[in-house]
């Protein structure tokens, strides 16, 4: 519902609004969140809608798209003997330095952005479109 909707200079009720945009934000959070945890039955049927749409979003759109990523695509052996040898420097050690594991990691990290930044996207867009829907 939009706010120009909701002239308040329309209401015959003189004095003190408050009550009346209490009442309505009330109405629009019980009816938001009963959207988003699945308490309605209107168009159920249809369509995935509300809370199951973000569930959805989150356990089929961006699991295959995090799925889809090959990790070692742009990460080659060399790569990693490279890393290796830059963190042991003068000193080599037994053990894998943190420093390397720390490098390679934050690189494959910075690959899951994109899909990450797709699924808040679609996320954000269903929460506004469950904003529009909700009957005050």
């Amino acid at each position: 519902m939009e706010l120009l909707q909701l002239d308040m200079n329309s209401f015959s009720i003189q004095g003190d609004k408050g009550p009346i945009v209490l009442n309505l934000i009330n109405r629009f959070t019980t009816s938001y969140s009963e959207m988003i945890e699945g308490k309605f039955v209107k168009d159920s049927a249809v369509d995935c809608i509300g809370g199951s749409r973000i569930n959805y979003i989150f356990h089929q759109i961006f699991v295959k798209s995090v799925k889809d990523i090959n990790p070692f695509q742009y990460l080659t052996e060399q790569d990693i003997q490279t890393a290796i040898k830059n963190a042991q420097a003068l000193s080599p050690s037994l053990f894998v330095p943190e420093v390397a594991f720390e490098v390679l990691i934050r690189q494959q990290i910075a690959r899951l952005l994109e899909p990450s930044l797709e699924c808040a996207h679609k996320v954000y867009k269903e929460l506004r479109d469950i904003a529009s829907k909700v009957e005050l």
